[in-house]
C-alpha cells in the first residue's frame, strides 16, 4: 500500500487552490481507511473559506471513496455543499467497476442525488482495453434520466503504437445520438514518446468534421525531460492553425527538482486573436527540494503579460511556496499564495492547510 499527493498549481487557482490525488493498488487485503481534510482561505474575501473533507476505505479489491466540500455554516462549523460518493471494484484482473454518485443538500440539509457515473472497464490479451462510461441526471421528479454514453476502445496497432478512439453520444433533438469523436495515437521508440489527439464534432450535414488538434514530442533526457505541445483549432476556413504551444523542461540536480514550463498562445490579453502568430504569454517555474526524512518544500513563480500592456512582456504575477512533512499516522502541508498587487508587492491571497491521516484497524 502506497499513497501520494500531487499538488498542481497554475494561474488560475481552482476552488480551493490544491488537488489531492491518492493512488492504490486495487487488490487490497487488509482493511485500510485513509481520511484528508483540506482547508483553503482566500484572504482577499472575494471567496468564503472552503473545506474539502476525503474518506477512503479500501478491502478486498473494493474502494469506497466519500468527498465532501463545506463552507462555514450560520449556525457554526462548516455545512456539506456537494457530496460525492464512489465505489470501485476490481472484478478479477483484467476487468473493473466503478459507480459515482453525485448529491446536493437542500434548505433542510437532505441529501438530493445529482449524478450517477457508471464505467465498465476491460483488458484483453495484447494490451487492448474498452472503457464503457455513462452518466445520468437526475430531473425535476429526481428520477435518473441518461444524458452522456461514452465508449473508449484502445487496441496496440504494432510493438510501439495503440490507438484510441472515443465516441461521445448526447440526447439531441434528432433523439440519443453520437456527437463527438475522439481519435488519439500513441508511438514510443526509444526516450521519444508522441501522441497526437483529435477531436470531431458533427457538422450541420451530419458529418463528423475535426475542430481541434493536440500534437506533443516527449523526450527523456539524462536529467529529466522536455515536452513540447501543440494545439490547432479550426479557424473556420477549413483548416487547422496552431492556437497554443507549451514547452516544459524538468530537471534534476543536486539542489532538487526543477522545472520551467512556457506557454505561447495566439489569444494575448488586450489584443485581437491572431492564429498562427504565437506570443509567449506565460512562465512557470518551480522548484522543489525533498529532505532524507520525506519533508519536502517548494517554491513556484509564475510570470505573465499583463492585461493593460501586454507589449511589455512577463511580469512576475504570483508566488507559491508549500511545505510538506510528515505527521502522526500520515501527512501535513501549507501552500501560501501571493499575488502582486500592482505596486511591487506581494501580499498573501490564499492559505491551503492538508492533513492526511492513515489509519489501519
Amino acid at each position: 500500500m502506497r499513497s501520494r499527493v500531487v499538488l498542481r498549481m497554475t494561474s488560475s487557482f481552482w476552488l480551493l487552490g490544491i488537488v489531492i490525488v491518492m493512488s492504490y493498488p486495487l487488490s487490497i487485503q487488509a482493511q485500510v481507511k485513509e481520511i484528508t481534510t483540506t482547508d483553503s482561505r482566500d484572504l482577499t474575501g472575494v471567496t468564503s473559506p472552503r473545506r474539502v473533507v476525503v474518506t477512503r476505505t479500501g478491502q478486498d479489491g473494493r474502494m469506497i471513496e466519500t468527498r465532501a466540500i463545506e463552507e462555514p455554516s450560520i449556525n457554526g462549523g462548516y455545512a456539506t455543499l456537494i457530496e460525492t460518493e464512489q465505489l470501485t471494484i476490481q472484478l478479477n484482473p483484467n476487468a473493473t467497476t466503478l459507480v459515482k454518485r453525485q448529491y446536493s443538500r437542500d434548505g433542510n440539509g437532505n441529501r438530493r442525488l445529482l449524478e450517477v457515473t457508471e464505467e465498465q472497464r476491460s483488458t484483453a490479451a495484447g494490451g487492448g482495453e474498452t472503457v464503457v462510461r455513462t452518466t445520468s441526471r437526475a430531473d425535476v421528479n429526481n428520477r435518473l434520466q441518461v444524458v452522456q454514453h461514452e465508449v473508449q476502445e484502445t487496441v496496440p496497432t504494432s510493438d510501439d503504437t495503440r490507438q484510441t478512439t472515443s465516441t461521445v453520444s448526447r440526447q439531441t433533438a434528432n433523439g440519443f445520438q453520437p456527437v463527438q469523436r475522439s481519435q488519439q495515437i500513441e508511438q514510443r521508440k526509444g526516450d521519444v514518446a508522441k501522441q497526437q489527439t483529435t477531436v470531431l464534432v458533427l457538422d450541420g450535414n451530419g458529418n463528423f468534421v475535426p475542430i481541434s488538434r493536440t500534437e506533443s514530442t516527449t523526450t527523456k533526457t539524462a536529467s529529466g525531460q522536455t515536452k513540447d505541445e501543440r494545439t490547432y483549432r479550426d479557424t473556420g476556413l477549413g483548416n487547422m492553425t496552431v492556437v497554443q504551444r507549451d514547452v516544459a523542461t524538468e530537471f534534476k540536480d543536486a539542489q532538487g527538482t526543477h522545472g520551467i514550463t512556457q506557454t505561447y498562445s495566439a489569444f494575448v490579453p488586450g489584443a485581437s486573436p491572431d492564429p498562427g502568430s504565437l506570443v509567449l504569454v506565460q512562465q512557470v517555474s518551480t522548484s522543489r527540494q525533498t529532505a532524507p526524512d520525506g519533508s519536502s518544500q517548494s517554491e513556484q513563480q509564475i510570470q505573465a503579460i499583463s492585461l493593460g500592456n501586454p507589449a511589455s512582456g512577463l511580469r512576475l504575477a504570483t508566488l507559491i511556496a508549500e511545505v510538506s512533512q510528515p505527521a502522526s499516522n500520515g501527512r501535513m502541508q501549507r501552500q501560501i499564495v501571493r499575488s502582486s498587487d500592482g505596486n511591487g508587492a506581494f501580499p498573501v491571497v490564499r492559505v491551503t492547510d492538508s492533513h492526511q491521516t492513515r489509519i489501519v484497524p
